[in-house]
């Protein structure tokens, strides 16, 4: 249920108190619509097991789509995402910076409209994270344009 923020997680109960202490704090409640939707899907398996069939199948194909656009550029470094609908791409040397997913994606969002996370977010700040979970011809577009900033940057510190 991408962007629906529900979730559960099965962990021993010290684990689990520890998650909620810091849950009850960092985030709000989901919506009450998101409540009743993660229900249904719990509830009516029937009713959730195509539509989660047909989503892993739609980005899977968007992950190999996307993963087929990075291998045009052979210098892009990335992690190969195993089950997310995100690609962390290597940003380290993109033109001199020090903190180079931050300026990176600073300069790709005015310069090519594309919009990532800075990987500094999740304590790698020579990375950025770009989601594919939209239409299959804009990820690749996306990624396409990504990977060509990249190398045009990369090319403007030597």
């Amino acid at each position: 249920m991408t962007g629906w923020r529900i979730g559960w997680a099965i962990a021993p109960v010290a684990v689990a108190k520890a998650m909620t202490a810091f849950q009850s704090h960092a985030t709000s409640n989901a919506a009450a619509v998101s409540q009743h939707a993660a229900l249904a899907a719990l509830t009516n398996p029937a009713l959730a097991e195509p539509a989660i069939e047909h989503m892993v199948s739609e980005f899977h194909q968007r992950r190999d789509a996307v993963l087929a656009v990075l291998a045009e550029f052979p210098s892009v470094k990335f992690i190969h995402p195993a089950g997310a609908f995100y690609i962390y791409i290597d940003v380290h040397g993109y033109a001199g910076a020090d903190d180079p997913g931050t300026v990176f994606a600073e300069r790709l969002i005015e310069q090519e409209s594309v919009a990532v996370v800075p990987g500094g977010a999740f304590l790698t700040p020579g990375w950025i994270r770009a989601s594919y979970a939209m239409q299959q011809s804009v990820a690749e577009e996306g990624v396409r344009r990504i990977a060509r900033h990249l190398v045009a940057g990369r090319r403007e510190k030597q």
